[in-house]
């Protein structure tokens, strides 16, 4: 034992029992007599009384010489009577200022410390629990008591206080030190030293540290072979012996270990006797023989107490032969009633497990997962569960996601691959727990957008879901990452494969700086990697998408130079003509004709291949947005012919539609130049055609659009939607079909009667009426537009969305001066008569 410096103070005055830092209240409190039947308390009270009275006489007729050893003695007769305050409160009055100067002998000081760890110990005992904090607060003074009084004089520390200091430094976790009192306990204090010796051993069982187990086993078997043991103890003893073996795999050695010493017992109904058929059933089990185990077991639960946490096991293990026999409803039953009989135990885990295994089994995957989500819970509550460690626990989980994926249950597969990972701790799930989890986040997100190909496109899918696969998609990205650091150095094959999957699910997720940041990684540190080339490629569609138009340029121009027959490189084209295009810059719009041109040239592709077809889109609409409309009714046409089943057929409509209307207004300023006659009226011709056609396609792209459900409607749906609906009656305004213009016109001014839009139809409606010459009804519908202009803010009309563009002023600004000159001319009119 350490020995503490000389004339150390003593440590503590009384046993802590409030929590860290808050006020210490007294371990007993009085209550008040109830009647005769409490008259027994009052000469105990009154001898205690006496005895303290006493010591402080004693004290005082003792000065200047004090009478150290009467007020030991009384401070020690009220330990044994167990009023372990009022010892307290004489060893810390005047005798603890005293008891450090050379007025008291070494053996004095010895028992002075020694008294007071017992009151402070045996005090603890008695009382209710008390916080951690405080708890370790009060074995730290009870230890520190003892090692003073065995400094004083060794001799003091009895084999009962021996008993006591060694328990305080189990308390205190100390378990080396408490094992050498142990030890050193005489034969006449078994009863203790075999207790301890037993807590020890559970404490040891308790950890998963090889080197504790090892020295749980000599310590068993030096319990055993302890002469003064009892029967009970020797019984406990095999059994930890037998759990070992288990534990170990040894069940052939239980069995004969268990077989003669069943036969030793002078009774096997006892709850010793229970636990060894508990054990022999586990054995026999073990071994493969299930029928033996459970009438071994059947036997053991009869005699375990229905509260016994072993009878809970001889359930447990009678539910895994139902279960292994497809006795599925037999096994979840039995499951079921312990897990709800034993809560909070290492058996309510091995329960939990099975009840989630047979709840899959009866197709009741909500119970299944609900009982392996509150496994995960408990788990780290229990360093030794019967049968369940955290590896058993995941793979478990696991094979159920896997079920689960297999019958295209991606939710379900989620939940039990998010369990197999809770199951371990954050920091040391093992690698493929963690890329099960991220697959099964993978695959959902994929069949959320009904996407069985990595380049399928995605639509109509609805917002909700688009969403939710973007939450799986990220929770994928960040599982495939995290692997990647477990198994970059043992296992870098499959370090590789996951950073790919992190980086094409980063690029799902639409987190463009994680897809740029993994797809730069990928391409950079595995430049042999077949799939390389198409991570550079995906890498400048990540660049594209992010506005870098200009790094998007350089490695799709990289891609075709460097590998031109590739189909990465054939990919590019059409994604290097968008960048040209969306750069902006002199000369970009040339460089993006001249690539599309040279894919639909006939050289590189044929008609049938994807990039021929957005080749061919994209240069309708480079036309389209460089005022070629000719050129881009051309392409936008030819696609529509080629293409009818395109998935995109209503934007491409709507394209068309538009290059038809804008083509039409472009006709209309060149007429009002000077031109031959034959070319004018061509030239009116061909506007009135393409305002006609216009107008049919705008009514094909209505129908197409608003046959989608609203739910899967995407935003620029329902922008070109509005927008259909208002260029129709434009079309039917510029053909001068005032009455069908003014019809369209208030449809979407109703439908739309919240949208800054609803100005647009509301003004053209004075338009139409100022052309038929109705200007009553002009009039009241100039009043209504002002009116509504008046109600919006001034920017309304600052967003490229907005279809109310110059010519709409315009044309209200003459509607609304030819209104005022009617006015003028009614007021000028006389009267009639």
């Amino acid at each position: 034992m350490a020995k503490p410096a000389d004339n150390k103070p003593p440590a503590g005055d009384a046993p802590t029992s409030a929590p860290d830092g808050a006020p210490k209240k007294p371990l007993f409190v009085r209550t008040p007599l109830r009647g005769a039947r409490d008259l027994w308390q009052l000469p105990v009270l009154f001898a205690g009384l006496a005895l303290i009275v006493s010591g402080v006489l004693v004290w005082i007729r003792g000065v200047p010489g004090p009478d150290f050893r009467a007020a030991l003695d009384d401070a020690s007769a009220l330990i044994e009577r167990q009023q372990y305050d009022a010892s307290l409160q004489i060893l810390n009055g005047p005798l603890r200022e005293e008891i450090g100067t050379p007025k008291a002998t070494e053996e004095l000081r010895a028992e002075y410390h020694a008294l007071r760890a017992d009151a402070l110990y045996l005090a603890q005992k008695a009382a209710p629990p008390v916080s951690p904090g405080a708890a370790r607060t009060n074995n730290t003074n009870i230890v520190e008591e003892y090692e003073q009084a065995h400094h004083a004089a060794e001799h003091t520390l009895t084999p009962r206080r021996r008993a006591f200091l060694a328990e305080t430094l189990l308390d205190l976790g100390e378990r080396e030190k408490a094992i050498e009192e142990i030890e050193s306990l005489p034969d006449d204090e078994a009863p203790r030293r075999q207790r301890l010796l037993k807590r020890v051993i559970t404490e040891l069982l308790a950890t998963d540290d090889r080197d504790a187990v090892h020295h749980a086993e000599e310590l068993i078997e030096a319990l055993r072979r302890d002469r003064a043991l009892s029967e009970d103890d020797r019984l406990w003893s095999i059994a930890r012996r037998s759990s070992l073996d288990l534990a170990h795999g040894r069940p052939g050695r239980v069995i004969d270990g268990l077989l003669p010493e069943i036969q030793r017992l002078e009774s096997r109904t006892t709850r010793e006797a229970g636990e060894l058929f508990l054990l022999l059933g586990r054995a026999y089990l073990e071994t493969g023989d299930p029928e033996k185990a459970r009438e071994t077991l059947a036997f053991a639960e009869r005699i375990l107490p229905p509260g016994d946490e072993a009878r809970g096991l001889s359930d447990v293990l009678l539910a895994r032969i139902a279960q292994s026999r497809g006795e599925a409803e037999e096994a979840r039953d039995r499951f079921a009633s312990v897990s709800e009989r034993f809560p909070g135990t290492p058996t309510q885990l091995a329960a939990l497990l099975g009840l989630g295994e047979t709840e899959a089994d009866l197709s009741r995957f909500p119970e299944s997962i609900e009982a392996f989500r509150l496994l995960t819970e408990l788990l780290p509550k229990h360093a030794s569960a019967e049968g369940v460690t955290p590896a058993i626990a995941s793979a478990s989980a696991a094979q159920r996601a896997r079920a689960r994926a297999a019958a295209e249950d991606f939710e379900g597969a989620v939940a039990y691959a998010q369990l197999a990972l809770a199951a371990h701790p954050a920091d040391r799930a093992p690698a493929d727990a963690v890329v099960h989890a991220a697959d099964a986040h993978s695959d959902l997100a994929r069949h959320l957008l009904g996407d069985g190909q990595d380049d399928s496109p995605i639509t109509r899918v609805p917002p909700d879901a688009l969403e939710s696969a973007r939450r799986h998609f990220e929770s994928a990205r960040a599982l495939y990452e995290r692997h990647v650091e477990r198994a970059m150095v043992d296992a870098p094959e499959t370090a590789t494969e996951s950073l790919w999957k992190a980086a094409d699910a980063a690029d799902r997720a639409g987190d463009l700086d994680d897809a740029i940041r993994l797809f730069t990684q990928f391409t950079q540190s595995r430049r042999g990697d077949p799939r390389a080339l198409q991570g550079a490629f995906r890498l400048a569609r990540a660049f594209q998408a992010k506005g870098a138009y200009d790094t998007a340029i350089t490695i799709y121009e990289e891609i075709i130079r460097a590998n031109p027959g590739s189909d990465e490189a054939y990919r590019a084209y059409v994604p290097l003509a968008q960048s040209h295009i969306l750069a902006g810059k002199e000369g970009s719009e040339q460089k993006a004709e001249d690539r599309l041109l040279q894919v639909i040239g006939g050289r590189l592709f044929q008609p049938t291949s994807p990039q021929f077809r957005d080749a061919l889109v994209e240069l309708g609409r480079l036309y389209l947005r460089t005022a070629r409309y000719a050129d881009a009714i051309e392409r936008l046409d030819e696609a529509l012919q080629r293409y009818p089943a395109d998935a995109q057929t209503a934007r491409l409509r709507f394209d068309l539609a538009d290059a038809n209307r804008l083509s039409a207004a472009q006709l209309e300023k060149r007429l009002s130049e000077a031109m031959p006659l034959t070319e004018r009226s061509e030239i009116e011709r061909t506007r009135l055609d393409r305002l006609n056609r216009a107008l049919d396609l705008y009514a094909q792209v209505r129908t197409d659009i608003e046959l989608v459900p609203p739910e899967r409607l995407e935003e620029l749906d329902r922008l070109m939607l509005r927008n259909t609906i208002f260029y129709r009656a434009d079309c039917a305004y510029d053909l001068a079909d005032y009455d069908a213009a003014i019809k369209f016109y208030d449809a979407a001014a109703q439908r739309y009667a919240s949208d800054p839009a609803s100005l647009v139809a509301m003004v053209q409606i004075v338009n139409c009426y100022a052309s038929l010459g109705k200007w009553r009804e002009a009039r009241t519908a100039h009043e209504r537009a002002k009116a509504r202009l008046k109600e919006l803010p001034e920017d309304a009309w600052k967003t490229a969305a907005a279809p109310m563009d110059r010519r709409h002023w315009e044309r209200w600004l003459d509607a609304s001066m030819r209104l005022d000159q009617a006015d003028a001319r009614a007021d000028a009119e006389p009267p009639a008569p």
